[in-house]
């Protein structure tokens, strides 16, 4: 579609041409009240505080370390002493860092000493964990092609 061009002619008021009163004058902005310099999104402001160093004491020293350094290592920890719903959070983060691949990780724990509560809890994370994952669970059987009849 073309661009419908200006009216050319000798008048002062008309389409494309606003009284001189209500043109915007120089410097001035369209939108006065639009966004103001320096607002951040959601991205920006956990990256700032994720990143945020703090000062911690580990082993009688005064350590500056990122926030999420210290977030990570509260959740391993409290891993090890066996919440093992601190996991849940972490089972995705690792595998997204390549740290673990999703079959080693149930190897792993399938070779960890647990209570029964414990496994549970650690059987219900992984669910969860393999339920954001996206793509075919390899535990499970392949499902049948769809010109192959299931077996009678």
């Amino acid at each position: 579609m073309p661009r419908e061009r200006k009216p050319t002619g000798d008048y002062e008021v008309g389409y494309g041409r606003p009284p001189k009163h209500t043109r915007f004058r120089p410097g001035q902005s369209g939108n006065p009240k639009g966004r103001r310099k320096g607002v951040r999104n959601l991205k920006g402001v956990l990256e700032e505080e994720l990143f945020r160093p703090i000062t911690v004491q580990e082993g009688g020293r005064r350590r500056t370390v990122p926030i999420l350094a210290v977030v990570v290592r509260q959740a391993l920890a409290k891993a090890a002493k066996g919440e093992t719903r601190a996991l849940t959070p972490l089972l995705p983060i690792i595998q997204r860092a390549g740290l673990v691949e999703g079959g080693e990780i149930a190897e792993a724990v399938a070779q960890l000493p647990l209570s029964v509560d414990e496994e549970a809890d650690l059987r219900e994370a992984l669910a969860e964990w393999r339920a954001e994952r996206p793509g075919p669970d390899p535990s499970e059987p392949a499902p049948l092609e769809p010109d192959t009849e299931a077996p009678r």
